[in-house]
Order: structure tokens, then C-alpha cells, then sequence
């Protein structure tokens, strides 16, 4: 009887380990598909680096749009990181994800008006609000849609506000009370939305901008309202290395979307693209001027705005954990480039071949903004 039991054991624990080596071959596999299909290189040469998915963000830290092509002007793509929610008061100031997760759900469209004159903005919900019921949602639940005009023609008599973002303080436009009421309902904070003007101006960092990106007169190029710069950029070889190293230490790969990247392109080798300092992408050229730090939003699962916890539940997450292992330059963690493009008019396109015009030793942050 002994006997048996200890077989009987033996095979308990076999079974465990079955099923562990099934767990981590299953992670293994998740790594890989997180990222699509390898980029393998066919049998004449190594494989072009291309496009592989675009994408805006109409809103800054909302959830995003993927697109089959972005266009450029002087703020760089169209549409991408116009509006953004911020707290009011004596000193109004931006809020994203790392303040409300739950932005992760609300969505954001931004098309021409049927009559030409302006924008519509549509905001959608997908933050659950109350208990369901039998006939749907608690009736104490804020509608989950809101359309926004914005007359183009009228723009300037928008409330104007100053509204810090990082160390700036720029001149936006208050989008009015309706779109403050519906995110302050769905966000369960008092917030607003302003939006970009015309007539926006904020200069990006001109101590990693080369000499090459300045626009006619010598001034510098402009963003919206992203964190510095107009386009962020990652590689497929990069998450695909990272997930693997997430995967090996007992993990759970990630996919790109925690990453927010507005381009993301095929590499033949992981973070090569930390030496790019000049690319072509499609017809349009572009200055690589630094390396993306993060910080707690790659944390946060953009479907469903779940946080996942530091090691003993304290501190960050993955992949910010695996991310401190090899990617950690000073006090700051590392994945993806940020773009300027050298020309305010074009577009780029899912598919276009990405040149590599000039290579250098890698740029990182001697004063860190994280990236969102």
C-alpha cells in the first residue's frame, strides 16, 4: 500500500510538471503571436524592414484607432493626440493613465462634419458603470456615446485655457461643457477636454533635435499633445525579444498595443532601431532623435484598464520588471523611438519599406519624460 502511494504521488507530481512545461510552451507560443508571424528573410536576402500596423490616438492616453495609412502636417499625423482630458483649477493640467486607468476605455473618432465646416468628435465608452440587470444596465449608468461639433469656422471664440502637459504650458481650447459632463460621468472625476487649435504651438525638445529637422527660419518643429515628440515607433524583434524574456522568467507576454506606438515596423534583428538616427518611411523621411522612456501605462492592459501588479504587489508590473533588466539606461526604462518627420505634408502607408539613411550610437533621455 505504501508502494502504491508513493506511485501514486510520484505520478501527482508528474502530472504537475506536465502540465507547467504545457503552461510555458503555451506563453511561449503567446510571445511570438503577440508580434504576428516572425520576421523571417526569404531565401535571397534578409527581409526589407516595412510597415506593420499604424495608428492614431484622437485623444491623448484614450484608447486608439488602427489605420491603414496617417497623414502629416505640421503637428505630424492628423488627428493624432489633438485633444486631451485635463483637470481644472488655478493651474489646469493634463491626466492620462497613469492617474485614471480606465481611460484605456473610453474611444475617440475624429472625422470632417457631412457639411464641411468642422470636426465631429465621438466618444464612446466601454467603462462598466453599476450592477447589470436583467434589462440591461443600471439605470444610474451615463450613456455610453457623445458627439461633439467643432465649427473650424468659429474655432477662435472656443474658451481659450492654459493647461500644463509635462514642463509646458500651452494655449488649447476648452471643447465646452457637454463632452466635460459626459468624461466627468464616465471617468468619476471632475475633468475636461481641450483640443488643439489652428493656431496651436508647442515646439518639441531642442536638445535632441538634429540641425536637419528645423523647419524654414531655423525654428523648430511643433507637436500636439503628445509627450515631446509627433511619432513614436517600435519594432516587432523588440517586443518579440522582450516577450521571450518575459515568458522565461514565468510571465505573460504582452502585445504591442500596451506600447502605444503610432508606427510599428518589421526588423530583421531586436532594438536595432535604437541606432537609427534617419529613416525613410514610404516617400517621407524622418529624424530618429531619441529613445522612448516609460513608464506605469505599458502596465495597463488597453482592453481592459487592469493594472498588473509589482512583484509582491508592490511597485510595476510587467513588462516594466523584465524591461529594468536589460533595458534600463540610468533611472529609466526603454522601448521605442521617437520620430520627427522632415516635412509637414505626406503620408505614410501599412506595408511601405522603412530606410535605413543614417545609423549612430543610441540617444537616451539626459532629463527623462516618460513616454505614455
Amino acid at each position: 500500500m505504501a508502494l502504491r502511494l508513493v506511485c501514486c504521488a510520484g505520478a501527482g507530481v508528474g502530472a504537475i510538471l506536465l502540465a507547467r512545461r504545457v503552461l510555458r510552451a503555451r506563453r511561449a507560443a503567446a510571445a511570438l503571436e503577440c508580434v504576428d508571424e516572425p520576421d523571417a528573410a526569404p531565401p535571397n536576402g534578409p527581409a526589407p524592414h516595412a510597415v506593420r500596423s499604424l495608428h492614431v490616438f484622437p485623444v491623448k492616453s484614450c484608447a486608439g484607432v488602427a489605420v491603414e495609412s496617417l497623414d502629416l502636417d505640421a503637428w505630424g499625423i492628423v488627428g493624432d493626440r489633438r485633444f486631451m482630458v485635463y483637470r481644472p483649477g488655478a493651474t489646469p493640467r493634463f491626466v492620462t493613465q497613469r492617474q485614471l486607468a480606465k481611460m484605456a476605455l473610453v474611444e475617440a473618432c475624429v472625422r470632417s462634419a457631412e457639411d464641411g465646416g468642422g470636426l465631429l468628435l465621438s466618444l464612446r465608452s466601454r467603462i462598466p458603470h453599476g450592477p447589470r440587470h436583467a434589462w440591461g444596465l443600471s439605470p444610474f449608468a451615463p450613456r455610453a456615446r457623445l458627439d461633439v461639433r467643432i465649427d473650424l469656422r468659429i474655432a477662435h471664440s472656443l474658451p481659450a485655457v492654459r493647461v500644463g502637459i509635462w514642463d509646458d504650458t500651452v494655449d488649447a481650447r476648452d471643447v465646452g461643457d457637454d463632452a466635460a459632463r459626459w468624461l466627468s460621468a464616465q471617468l468619476r472625476e471632475a475633468v475636461r477636454l481641450c483640443w488643439a487649435a489652428p493656431d496651436f504651438q508647442r515646439p518639441v525638445d531642442a536638445r535632441y533635435t538634429p540641425a536637419y529637422a528645423l523647419r524654414a527660419g531655423g525654428t523648430l518643429p511643433q507637436v500636439a499633445f503628445g509627450d515631446g515628440y509627433p511619432l513614436l515607433l517600435a519594432s516587432t524583434a523588440s517586443l518579440r525579444r522582450l516577450n521571450v524574456a518575459i515568458v522565461a522568467a514565468g510571465g505573460a507576454a504582452v502585445p504591442m498595443s500596451r506600447f502605444r506606438a503610432n508606427v510599428v515596423v518589421s526588423c530583421e534583428q531586436p532594438f536595432e532601431e535604437d541606432r537609427w538616427k534617419r529613416v525613410r518611411i514610404g516617400d517621407v523621411e524622418f529624424a530618429v532623435v531619441k529613445g522612448c522612456s516609460r513608464c506605469k501605462i505599458p502596465t495597463i492592459d488597453q482592453r481592459t484598464a487592469a493594472v498588473a501588479p509589482g512583484p509582491g504587489g508592490r511597485g510595476l508590473g510587467e513588462p516594466h520588471v523584465t524591461l529594468r533588466k536589460f533595458r534600463k539606461r540610468g533611472d529609466d526604462v526603454y522601448f521605442g523611438q521617437n520620430l520627427v518627420p522632415l516635412a509637414t505634408s505626406g503620408t505614410i502607408r501599412h506595408g511601405d519599406s522603412v530606410v535605413v539613411l543614417e545609423r549612430g550610437e543610441p540617444t537616451w533621455d539626459c532629463h527623462a519624460v516618460p513616454a505614455e
